[in-house]
């Protein structure tokens, strides 16, 4: 049908008629996109989030509400930490040109004249990203001026555009494309002001490099991680708070009135009248003894025509020898539910009857690849596809991953050394593999921590071998047999002799 720019409605088929051609053969598709961004924005700010205390602005003091619980405080120092146990470096692939692994080692080299360590820069990045979700940055510029790579421009320092003070996602509304982000000084306790008419300053999106975890629809807020722990943190607060009402009260008892049903019938029908008044101090003063803020309360002395009290006053403690529900069990069940949000329910082996150490080797395992999905995911591939490809094009260069400079992060726990001998072991014996200098080096860099072989400052010397391993593998022997064995040989019962 017609191009006629709307869908139109037949009433016939009663359903809307497209004013494109569905049917269109593969080689007269359309190279650009038919859709448009499907991420939920109103006046530049995200809509995403269905809860409001989870949705900007609201979210920040949300998150720094759920910050200063001891439980996600746990999680995230453990995580904070695992991740500082990293190395970095500005590296280029073995096989890449020479020209390549000289810019890296420029690119690395800026990297530690920052206006701070490099480290801390990685610690913010990441205790942003856990907290809010995300993380943007400013970026500086300067062009080096002497040396070998003179006249190469390079990324000089980052500043933190504050999440508290992203006033608004400045989009192309045309095309939904991110333009930009308004940092509004207003919204921040802050002495520092614009010598302008306005205190918001517009920071285009080249100037930007945003870490984000997990963001869908490439949402540039992210996804915090908080947002999996907001319903057990709300009961776990409730919990906790229930909790210290119920042992303010277990210590200090309730303070009980008894008041004659007559004066009550005064009170009610005259709120003037001196009853009414006596019951009003009593009240109040019971409320304030109960808080805590009085230990003395006033008891008008006061006797009924048969001699009774009108007036009765006592401290009742909490009867029936337990609670109703147990708090601190439901406290430990929503803590446990945040620790595996974050994948660091590691944390609460030993804290009860369970737990061995196959599954705490099990845990950290899968910690272990939970900090590195953040480190690589959110961090690593951000940086590398963001800093170094602007870099290389500021310089007029072609950016290549498989070749060109990139940001590399080490492992995060060292490897069991033990475990690491045996398999290289079994590995040469069996002849699965061959003694390369590719083996040697990584045998010396995992083993040993020393630098290749090429790279070593050292000279080989020659010892000798009186250990006698390995003759029972000489030339004319069985496979396995050795020359003298004694009958009480028991090496065979050795698991590790495989």
């Amino acid at each position: 049908m017609p191009d006629t720019g709307r869908t139109t409605f037949d009433p016939n088929l009663n359903l809307y008629q497209s004013d494109v051609n569905l049917n269109q053969a593969e080689s007269r598709l359309k190279r650009s996109y038919y859709s448009m961004p499907s991420l939920a924005t109103l006046q530049g700010h995200i809509l995403e989030e269905q809860k409001t205390a989870l949705r900007y602005p609201q979210s920040i003091c949300t998150y720094k509400d759920m910050a200063l619980d001891g439980t996600l405080s746990a999680a995230i120092t453990i995580i904070l930490t695992l991740l500082s146990q990293s190395e970095y470096k500005i590296v280029a692939p073995k096989d890449a040109p020479e020209l390549e692994h000289r810019r890296a080692e420029f690119f690395n080299d800026k990297l530690h004249d920052l206006s701070r360590p490099f480290e801390h820069f990685l610690d913010e990045i990441y205790a942003s990203l856990l907290t809010f979700g995300f993380a943007p940055y400013e970026k500086a510029f300067q062009v080096q001026s002497d040396g070998p790579m003179a006249g190469t421009k390079y990324v000089s320092d980052y500043r933190l555009i504050s999440q508290d003070s992203v006033s608004r996602w400045l989009y192309n509304v045309e095309t939904g494309k991110l333009l930009g982000i308004r940092q509004d000084l207003a919204l921040v306790p802050s002495d520092l002001r614009f010598q302008k008419a306005r205190n918001y300053q517009d920071v285009p999106i080249g100037k930007i490099v945003n870490f984000r975890h997990r963001p869908h629809r490439d949402n540039p807020e992210g996804n915090s991680p908080f947002k999996g722990c907001y319903v057990s943190w709300r009961y776990k607060s409730v919990g906790e708070e229930y909790e210290a009402i119920g042992i303010t009260k277990d210590m200090g008892g309730v303070v009980v009135l008894g008041v004659d049903a007559a004066v009550l019938a005064a009170a009610d029908a005259d709120p003037n009248s001196v009853d009414a008044r006596n019951l009003r101090v009593m009240e109040d003063n019971a409320a304030a003894m109960h808080a805590g803020s009085q230990n003395t309360i006033i008891k008008p002395i006061s006797y009924t025509t048969t001699g009774k009290d009108r007036y009765t006053l006592e401290l009742k403690g909490i009867d029936g020898g337990g609670k109703q529900y147990d708090t601190d069990r439901i406290i430990r069940r929503h803590s446990q539910v945040m620790l595996m949000n974050f994948l660091a329910d590691v944390l609460n082996l030993g804290a009860d009857a369970h737990g061995s150490f196959a599954l705490a080797n099990s845990k950290t395992s899968t910690l272990s690849l939970g900090v590195r999905y953040l480190q690589k995911m959110d961090v690593e591939s951000t940086y590398n596809h963001n800093v170094m490809r602007q870099q290389y094009r500021l310089n007029g260069w072609d950016y290549n991953p498989k070749t060109s400079a990139r940001l590399q992060f080490g492992d995060i726990d060292d490897r069991d050394v033990a475990i690491f001998s045996k398999a290289v072991q079994q590995l040469l014996a069996v002849g699965a593999v061959r003694p390369t200098e590719d083996i040697e080096d990584m045998v010396r860099d995992i083993v040993f921590n020393l630098p290749p072989m090429k790279d070593a400052d050292t000279e080989i010397i020659e010892t000798e071998n009186n250990t006698s391993s390995g003759e029972g593998m000489r030339e004319g022997l069985p496979s396995g047999t050795g020359q003298a064995v004694s009958g009480d040989d028991r090496s065979a019962a050795n698991i590790n002799n495989v």
